[in-house]
């Protein structure tokens, strides 16, 4: 009876092992990419439009995919510089319709743009610089999320990002030298925050510099313990914006070290590094207002302190349960072919002279879903 136990024991214990040594195995196996659902690049954004978006309808940010210089380019839908400009109606100006419409007919497009500007746009005059119109107001950037990371991007192998639309999830992997790089970012409705996840294979290997930026009327501080704090306005120029905004960006790490001064948090030897982003404005849609009430500062650092205290999986799990309520109302599939298997950029390169590449319509009929 003993040596049956034994054995029992010993195989039991095997089992384990195979098991436990399977998992270990494939932690950090790349994570299958959905043609169906994934746009997929294997170098990083050079310019603005290759960026890959996130956003939760208020939140967003265009992620550039950097290996060593990573750059978030942040968005809040109510950071905007204008004000209720009532005398800047033109209740006459659909007089002026037939005219236009005539010089679009016989092809004088600077007559018609002329016309456009002097009885539809809210300018005082035509061909008044919009900087220098009495009636200015434009629609902002938050500003950039900067990561720097001292990583050699020559030394970089099995590059790739990604934007999962059936998750709304951008990521992205690399590898430099026996150590691979991991990196997950998405925008919560849930939780209210930009969620940006950095991992390697190798334990301590997170080491960074970020700082929050902006191009104009901002002040970014560093917050005692991991926090950058930014505030400001929408002043443009010689022109005063209506818009107040504060901005925080945490970052929880898995052992190593954060360090913060001036604009700029330092993070040194971690397993991982877990960056939360978020904003409050000023900005209140009632007329009567003025468009303006106070920063909601109390709710801005609520929302960070919150979002902290959630497990990355939590935030993560939350998140696409919360989006697939809405995406997963629509599917559509013509099928696929090998031509999903190459990327985005060569999809479409090879669409565009005549592949047969259905999955491609319907990725980027979804696509226009998801944003």
């Amino acid at each position: 009876m003993k040596r049956k136990i034994c054995r029992l024991c010993l195989l039991t214990t095997a089992c384990l092992v195979l098991i436990l040594f399977s998992f270990k195995k494939s932690e950090n196996k790349p994570e299958p990419l959905n043609p169906t659902y994934t746009l997929w690049y294997d170098q990083p954004a050079k310019v603005w439009q290759e960026a890959l978006p996130v956003g939760n309808g208020r939140l967003g940010a265009m992620v550039f995919g950097r290996v060593n210089k990573e750059r978030l380019q942040l968005n809040d839908i109510t950071i905007w510089s204008g004000k209720p400009e009532p005398e800047a109606d033109r209740p006459e100006a659909y007089k002026a319709l037939p005219e236009i419409r005539k010089a679009i007919s016989e092809g004088n497009f600077q007559e018609a743009q002329r016309l456009c500007g002097l009885y539809m746009l809210a300018n005082e005059e035509p061909r008044v610089n919009v900087y220098n119109s009495k009636y200015f107001g434009s629609y902002q950037e938050l500003g950039s999320l900067n990561l720097d990371f001292g990583i050699d991007s020559t030394q970089v192998a099995g590059y790739r990002r990604w934007l999962d639309i059936d998750k709304a999830i951008a990521g992205v992997e690399f590898k430099t030298g026996d150590n691979t790089f991991t990196r997950e970012i998405f925008s919560s409705a849930v939780d209210g925050v930009i969620v940006v996840k950095l991992k390697s294979e190798k334990k301590g290997k997170i080491n960074f510099t970020t700082e929050l930026t902006r191009p104009a009327s901002a002040k970014t501080v560093f917050e005692v313990p991991n926090t950058l704090v930014m505030t400001g306005n929408t002043d443009y120029r010689d022109h005063k914006g209506n818009c107040n905004y504060e901005a925080r960006v945490s970052v929880v790490t898995k052992k190593g070290n954060i360090s913060g001064e001036g604009d700029k948090l330092t993070i040194k030897d971690a397993d991982e590094a877990l960056i939360l982003i978020t904003c409050g404005t000023s900005y209140i849609p009632d007329f009567d207002m003025n468009f303006k009430t106070a920063v909601p500062h109390d709710a801005i650092v609520g929302i960070i302190k919150a979002a902290s205290a959630k497990p990355y999986e939590k935030l993560r799990k939350d998140h696409i349960a919360d989006y697939q309520k809405y995406f997963r109302r629509v599917s559509f599939d013509l099928g696929q072919t090998e031509a999903a298997n190459a990327t985005t950029v060569e999809r479409l390169s090879k669409f565009n002279k005549g592949s047969n590449d259905p999955g491609l319509m319907t990725l980027f009929y979804q696509y226009g879903r998801c944003h």
